[in-house]
């Protein structure tokens, strides 16, 4: 029973050091800027499953994706096409991400400090 006892102080104890622990030294714990740049290449493996299914790979559309060294969009097909397609946006802070074919479209985003 001391025993039981014990290593659940321990496991709470290195929990809450985990949860409190600071940053290692030089990162700040802000979200990195990504600089301006245009994408030649790359793929995203899209899978959706529930009423619509997509499993598929699909390529980077080069045309539609970019940085601006504010905002960042990777998009992955045709948006709004039969095709299956992907739209990934970032700025610092929030990431959004879109799913897609035909007339269906999933999307979610998470933004620092929020629940996704």
């Amino acid at each position: 029973m001391r025993r039981v006892l014990f290593l659940s102080s321990v496991a709470a104890a290195g929990l809450a050091l985990a949860v409190l622990a600071s940053p290692a030294g030089g990162q700040t714990g802000r979200v990195p800027t990504i600089s301006s740049r245009q994408f030649v290449g790359g793929s995203a493996k899209v899978t959706v499953s529930g009423s619509v299914q997509i499993d598929q790979e699909v390529a980077i559309n080069t045309q539609a994706s970019f940085g601006d060294g504010e905002m960042t969009w990777l998009q992955f097909g045709a948006s709004g096409s039969e095709a299956p397609n992907a739209m990934i946006t970032y700025q610092p802070g929030e990431v959004g991400i879109s799913v897609g074919r035909g007339k269906f479209i999933a999307t979610a985003g998470i933004v620092t400090g929020e629940d996704p």
